[in-house]
């Protein structure tokens, strides 16, 4: 019987595992921007929130509201956007309390129903044709 050696077999390992990594669900970047339905005015200081559908355990993509009502999807890295499926999205606005952590603004701009997935009724499927930007125009809030 013939012996593998320990060099053939370490980069048969190394291959397989390296195929295995690249074989991960390819991301889509998705961009977007959010307003306020009845003025129009852009929406900043928020985070947007995509949840899957199908396995809403396995993960959450982010992205933060900026100047101009502007957001960009991450999920794992910086802007490395999402992979294609369904998904629950919400919008969370946050104030920094005294003792530095976050809670929600009691005056929000916009209706608190969007601060979770359950009772935003925002949802967007991300497909590999496109479209990839998901603008939302958001109800105001009470305050």
């Amino acid at each position: 019987m013939s012996r593998v050696a320990p060099s053939v077999l370490w980069s048969v390992v190394l291959l397989l595992a390296f195929v295995s990594g690249c074989s991960g669900d390819k991301k889509f970047k998705i961009t977007g921007k959010v307003s306020i339905k009845s003025t129009g005015q852009m929406l900043t200081g928020a985070t947007v929130f995509f949840r899957p559908q199908q396995n809403p355990d396995q993960f959450t993509s982010r992205g933060y509201v900026g100047a101009g009502g502007t957001y960009r999807l991450s999920t794992a890295s910086a802007d490395d956007g999402v992979p294609a499926g369904n998904y629950n999205v919400m919008v969370s606005i946050q104030a920094p309390s005294p003792k530095g952590k976050n809670r929600a603004k009691s005056s929000s701009p916009i209706d608190p129903k969007y601060a979770s997935f359950e009772t935003s009724g925002l949802t967007f499927e991300v497909k590999p044709s496109g479209p990839f930007q998901f603008d939302m125009q958001l109800d105001p809030g009470p305050g």
